[in-house]
């Protein structure tokens, strides 16, 4: 992401019974993800989605197992 990046906009408020994932990887700790841990969400970013990924995109380019 950029870093001038905005929050993009969303409607409600965050609150601790809320769980928040961006799938955004970079940077580590977005603006959403820092207001969503700051409002006491539990907060993941988009690494273990990349990571779950990796095997089947390089496969699909046939540089991989499958």
């Amino acid at each position: 992401m950029a870093p001038a990046f905005a929050l993009a906009p969303f409607r409600g408020e965050l609150h601790a019974g809320l769980t928040v994932i961006d799938i955004v990887p970079k940077p580590e700790t977005t603006a959403l993800l820092a207001l969503a841990r700051e409002k006491g969400c539990p907060a993941a970013n988009g690494a273990a989605m990349i990571s779950g990924q990796a095997d089947a995109v390089l496969a699909f380019f046939g540089i991989g197992a499958a």
